[in-house]
């Protein structure tokens, strides 16, 4: 486990940033067209990245609210049951996945434990209808609690022609299991640009050196959403509490109740 070792800023409340400014890392003046990944609109801006088109940053609450959105949610969940053996009953767990005939010795895309056992033996290859509540993703596979089966199907729903969106999605509106699956992990494993208040600089030592990690606090809500792992240290001039950083990297999924940033680097200040 990676113990944080030394703690060398943490964050008060500061005004908003002026938008319209924008401080570079020496050397980088490169500029850009910003386009909003809600609008499409584009508004021209200084930044050190060299695409000459890029979407708009996440906020920090808005990239975490994205990634945990799911969580507490109640939905209906159709696909096809993985048992040990065929006709086996759901007594404590239920597995999901969208192919038959799978075992639960299997990898499987939905994982839930039953609000209380469910007696009838069931098909590996007949679709079955999961009432649970999310409690978040692990690995590839959703996690689900007090799970009800409330029925079954002839075959899955036709998939989602939009991904799934947690605060649109009627929790009586049946959905396949790999709909969910990739709603809830869509951006893990993708690479994003944050914006946010630098709110603290923490090390971790290990044997190959010394890992650097800051947090990011939301520049409106002032909430600690982002856990960022940099590929190299701040500078000092960099590691100032609540100065607002553009942070680039790649979505690893959760710690705690943050998202984790990996191979992550500070690409712009002050915007």
């Amino acid at each position: 486990m990676l113990a944080p070792a030394l703690l060398l800023a943490t964050a008060t409340s500061a005004p908003a940033r002026d938008p319209s400014t924008l401080a570079h890392a020496p050397g980088l003046t490169a500029s850009l067209a910003i386009t909003s990944r809600v609008t499409g609109a584009q508004t021209s801006q200084e930044s050190d990245m060299s695409q000459p088109s890029q979407p708009r940053p996440w906020e920090v609450q808005e990239l975490h609210d994205h990634l945990f959105g799911w969580t507490g949610k109640e939905v209906v969940v159709a696909g096809y049951p993985m048992l040990f053996f065929d006709n086996d009953p759901l007594e404590r767990t239920v597995r999901l996945h969208i192919e038959p005939g799978k075992s639960d010795t299997q990898p499987g895309l939905l994982q839930g434990n039953m609000a209380a056992p469910d007696a009838e033996p069931l098909s590996r290859n007949r679709v079955i209808l999961v009432r649970g509540r999310i409690t978040g993703t692990v690995a590839d596979h959703v996690e689900m609690e007090d799970c009800q089966r409330i029925g079954d199907a002839d075959g899955l729903p036709p998939p989602a022609p939009q991904p799934l969106q947690a605060d649109s999605l009627p929790a009586t509106t049946p959905v396949r299991v790999d709909d969910l699956q990739a709603a809830m992990r869509g951006l893990i494993g993708q690479e994003v640009t944050v914006r946010g208040y630098f709110n603290g600089w923490t090390t971790s030592q290990v044997d190959s050196g010394t890992i650097h990690h800051i947090e990011l606090q939301d520049t409106a809500t002032h909430r600690k959403g982002v856990f960022v792992q940099l590929r190299a240290a701040p500078g000092e001039d960099l590691a100032v509490p609540d100065r607002v950083h553009l942070v680039r990297g790649r979505v690893d999924g959760a710690l705690g109740q943050q998202v984790r940033l990996v191979d992550a680097e500070i690409v712009a200040s002050d915007v």
